[in-house]
C-alpha cells in the first residue's frame, strides 16, 4: 500500500518541505510513500527543493479514493425468479444488507436491500396475499424446509390467503379452505 504524504491546501514552504521529508523518512523505514502537495509550490520552497536536489512533490488534485482502490467484497446476487426467502438467506451476513438481482443470463437488473424486503413484510396483508397467489409449490415447500408429499394433478391454484385450522370434525367444516394455504 502506498502512503501519500500531503500538507494543507494553499501550501507554504513548511507544508511542502514537511511532506517531502516525511515521505523520505517513510521510504527509508521501508514503507512506500509519495510526497504530494495540494497546491502550487511557493518560490521559497521551490528554491530549497532545487538547491538540495529534490523533485517537486506530486500535485494531488483529489484525495478521494476511486473504486479500484477500495477492497471490494465479492458480489452476491440472486435471480429475479428466486423467492424473497432465498434473497434473505443470501443477505444473512450482517455486513451484506444488499443483493444484486440478475436475469437468467446473469445481467444486473437492480439491487434489493433488507429494508426493501422488510417493507414488503410490514405492508398490508393484501400484498402478501398477492405474492402468495403466484408462489410455486416447490418454493413454498423449500421456504418451510418441507417436502411436497402429493403433487396435484391439476395446476396449483392458491388464492393467497393462509389459515391456521385446528383439526377436528366440527372446526374444519366452519372454514372455507378451498385454494388456501392451511
Amino acid at each position: 500500500m502506498t502512503l501519500y504524504v500531503c500538507g494543507h491546501r494553499n501550501p507554504d514552504a513548511d507544508s511542502i518541505l514537511s511532506a517531502v521529508a516525511t515521505a523520505e523518512l517513510c521510504r527509508l523505514t521501508g514503507h512506500a510513500a509519495v510526497a504530494c502537495r495540494a497546491g502550487s509550490v511557493p518560490a521559497d520552497a521551490a528554491w530549497v527543493l532545487k538547491h538540495f536536489g529534490f523533485d517537486f512533490p506530486q500535485l494531488l488534485e483529489d484525495a478521494r479514493l476511486s473504486l479500484q482502490e477500495i477492497q471490494l467484497s465479492p458480489a452476491r446476487s440472486c435471480r429475479a425468479i428466486d423467492t424473497i426467502f432465498d434473497a434473505l438467506q443470501c443477505m444473512n451476513d450482517p455486513d451484506r444488507p444488499y443483493l444484486g438481482v440478475t436475469d437468467e443470463e446473469g445481467r444486473l437488473l437492480g439491487m434489493v436491500t433488507r429494508n426493501d424486503l422488510a417493507d414488503i413484510g410490514m405492508q398490508d396483508t393484501a400484498l402478501g396475499i398477492r405474492l402468495l397467489q403466484t408462489a410455486r409449490l416447490e418454493d413454498i415447500a423449500r421456504t418451510l424446509s418441507g417436502t411436497v408429499a402429493v403433487t396435484p394433478e391439476a395446476p396449483l391454484h392458491i388464492d393467497g390467503r393462509v389459515s391456521i385450522v385446528a383439526w377436528s370434525d366440527h372446526s374444519v367444516s366452519r372454514y372455507e379452505v378451498k385454494d388456501r394455504i392451511v
